[in-house]
């Protein structure tokens, strides 16, 4: 048997405000001694998971979006597998959502069934963004690069957002909380993108056994934490830990990457 560590990022593995990941060292080292890949599921973009891949030293593919896409580094495919999937870069990518421009016009009618309640990521200033959520200004920059969902900011009460969120429902379209944005997500989740992964490996090497532990904070957490072999919520200073429907769940004690390393150093000495 073989473990695969699909991790949120903001909240989770990095720090909510410093974005440090500092604190997850120690877990990070015992992962890379014992060939367990760290595998990010992120709300990010693919501008921002890149450079983050190499600070934090992973190798593996990465799922950008809140599960809309799925990256693959070329190097490690066959030329088999290569030919199946496009490729963008160094990367070959499984697509499982629509392309940002489908989302335009649903936000653009969404805005004027709620005035002034929500406010796209592409329509803020550098400025804004960096002051929201306390991102450099390169890094606000490739917030911005994104290529399937436009995250919102929520200026509405709850009682608005539950009524979006039931107009959504008629859409087929589904509303999670993130750590800072709300994020509309259409046939796909985080979950799906685990799921299609977690297959595509283990159909590369069926003799091993695969399987998944999922760290997170968020909402838009849950559907990966649902669907994994061993589900982590990581306490967050700032919200509760949001409900799932297993029971099956280690809360942490400790809040962001210090409680993804309380996490890992757990699950692994216990295993």
């Amino acid at each position: 048997m073989s473990y695969l560590v699909f991790s949120d990022l903001d909240g989770t593995l990095l720090d909510h405000d410093s974005y440090s990941f500092a604190a997850a060292r120690p877990a990070l080292q015992l992962l890379a001694q014992r060939h367990i890949p760290v595998i990010p599921v992120s709300s990010k973009t693919r501008a921002e998971i890149v450079p983050l891949r190499t600070a934090l030293d992973l190798h593996a593919p990465f799922i950008v979006e809140n599960g809309a896409a799925v990256f693959l580094p070329v190097l490690d495919l066959s030329a088999a597998e290569q030919a199946t999937l496009p490729r963008l870069g160094d990367y070959c990518v499984k697509i499982l959502a629509p392309q940002l421009s489908y989302w335009q016009p649903i936000l653009e009618a969404m805005d004027r069934l709620f005035p002034g309640c929500l406010w796209p990521m592409s329509q803020l200033s550098i400025d804004r963004l960096m002051q929201f959520t306390g991102l450099d200004r390169p890094s606000a920059q490739r917030a911005q690069q994104r290529e399937y969902s436009d995250p919102c900011l929520w200026l509405g009460d709850q009682a608005q957002l539950n009524e979006l969120s039931q107009h959504c429902l008629a859409l087929a379209i589904s509303v999670v909380r993130g750590g800072r944005f709300i994020h509309f997500l259409k046939d796909t989740n985080k979950g799906n993108a685990v799921l299609w992964l977690q297959a595509f490996l283990q159909q590369r090497d069926p003799a091993t056994a695969l399987q998944s532990i999922a760290l997170g904070d968020g909402a838009n957490d849950s559907a990966m934490l649902e669907i994994a072999d061993l589900a982590v919520q990581v306490r967050s200073a700032s919200h509760q830990f949001p409900q799932l429907a297993r029971e099956s769940v280690y809360r942490t004690e400790q809040t962001g990457p210090a409680g993804w390393n309380e996490a890992i150093w757990y699950l692994l000495q216990t295993d």
